[in-house]
């Protein structure tokens, strides 16, 4: 669990994938005492990668906290011995499921989604793990614990019009059998936990384009590469 101070101004970012100069951008453009949320793919394979973040966050005097997308390497954040030897007062890695409570707003993060190239283009270099880069299985379950949020975070969602039976989709299913039936069990996991949180807003990235809806008395909202949304209390 985290606690954002009152006093922050609180922002989301969609997926990073080493948008650098989009960043530092956003962040320059922040006001003091401000904490950021970022949604994931910060395409981190090494423990170098977070700790250049560490040190952007602290040099902004903007407090971070990432969570984990399908193009990042899982033991960085699943191992929470390493994670707490990053941890400093400007960035936290958080955990799978975590809750994060921001003066009346209570907030919980869902890390992780299934790759469409994950027997493919990034298993060659060694960067796809296909067992562990998921929505943990047991998501619905702890959310149940956790009870109900005011906003949902995940890595991925669900946006109208894009079909799991696309042709980009079947290009990588043609040598992944359980792709198709992954993607369309991961919608399903995604539906339950917005409706077990009880969430009115639900932003996640993933899909590197910038959509909003509004039904069923929630909020959708998906954000590009490096785009920033104000959270509001």
């Amino acid at each position: 669990m985290h606690t954002i101070p009152s006093n922050h101004n609180l922002y989301l970012m969609g997926d990073y994938h080493q948008g650098f100069i989009e960043l530092i951008y956003n962040l320059e453009a922040m006001p003091p005492n401000t904490s950021l949320i970022i949604l994931g793919d910060y395409d981190a394979y090494e423990a170098k990668d977070l700790v250049d973040l560490a040190t952007i966050a602290e040099k902004h005097q903007v407090v971070m906290y990432l969570m984990r997308g399908n193009h990042d390497n899982p033991k960085y954040w699943q191992d929470r011995k390493f994670s707490e030897q990053l941890k400093n007062a400007w960035f936290n890695l958080l955990e799978d499921i975590d809750l994060i409570v921001y003066r009346d707003l209570k907030l919980i993060a869902v890390s992780g989604a299934v790759s469409v190239d994950r027997t493919c283009l990034r298993f060659d270099n060694g960067h796809c793990w296909p067992k562990e880069e998921g929505i943990p299985k047991d998501s619905v379950q702890q959310i149940k614990k956790l009870g109900k949020c005011d906003i949902l975070l995940t890595h991925t969602g669900i946006i109208d019009g894009i079909t799991v039976k696309n042709h980009f989709i079947d290009t990588y299913a043609s040598t992944d059998e359980n792709l198709i039936n992954d993607i369309q069990e991961e919608r399903r996991v995604i539906e339950k936990l917005q409706i077990t949180s009880g969430c009115t807003k639900h932003y996640f990235g993933h899909f590197h384009q910038s959509w909003s809806a509004d039904k069923f008395g929630v909020k959708y909202k998906c954000l590009g590469i490096c785009e920033i949304q104000k959270v509001s209390s």
